[in-house]
C-alpha cells in the first residue's frame, strides 16, 4: 500500500502502538524505546511528504528506528571510552599542606616556652632569601632577640 494519501497524523494514529512496541523490543527498555521513537518521529515529520511517497512508509520509519538506536548506542559507547581513557588528574586542594602545618603547630606548642621563643627568634633572624646573606640594606642584629630580652614568647600565634 502506498502511503501517498496518508498524512503524518493519520499514520501515527494507525501505527504508533506497533512502532512503540517495535522500538521497545529493540531497545530492551520501554523508556529508551520511547525516547528513540520520539527522536525518529521528530525527524520523520518534516520529511513526511517524501516518506509517504514510498511503497512502505512504515518499513522506512522502522529502519529509522533501528538507525537511531544504533547511533545512540554508539554515542554512549564513545562517551564511555573517552571518559575511561581520559581520567582527569587529581586537583591539589591544599589539605596535605594544612595537615602538615597543623601537625607542626601542635609540635611547636608542645615545646617548653623558652624553646619556642628561641625557635621563633632563630626563624625571624634568618632572612627568607638565604641563611648567609643579609640582603640589600640589612644587617644582622645580635643580642636583641626575644630570648635575650627576657621574653618567653615572640608573639607569634604558634608560640603563645
Amino acid at each position: 500500500m502506498r502511503g501517498e494519501s496518508l498524512t503524518f497524523e493519520e499514520f501515527l494514529a494507525a501505527r504508533l502502538p506497533a512502532l512503540s512496541r517495535y522500538a521497545t523490543a529493540l531497545a530492551g527498555d520501554p523508556d529508551t524505546g520511547a525516547d528513540v521513537l520520539q527522536d525518529v518521529l521528530l525527524k520523520a515529520q518534516p520529511r513526511w511528504s517524501r516518506i509517504a511517497a514510498l511503497e512502505e512508509p512504515e518499513a522506512y520509519v522502522r529502519r529509522m528506528v533501528i538507525n537511531e538506536l544504533v547511533s545512540a548506542r554508539r554515542r554512549i559507547l564513545a562517551r564511555r571510552r573517552r571518559e575511561s581513557t581520559h581520567v582527569p588528574a587529581p586537583v591539589a586542594d591544599g589539605s596535605d599542606q594544612r595537615a602538615d602545618r597543623d601537625a607542626l603547630v601542635r609540635l611547636v606548642r608542645a615545646l617548653p616556652a623558652r624553646q619556642r621563643a628561641d625557635g621563633c627568634r632563630r626563624a625571624s633572624a634568618r632572612p627568607p632569601w638565604g641563611p648567609s646573606s643579609t640582603g640589600p640594606g640589612r644587617s644582622r642584629r645580635s643580642g636583641s632577640g626575644p630570648a635575650r630580652s627576657g621574653r618567653t614568647s615572640c608573639g607569634h600565634r604558634s608560640c603563645r
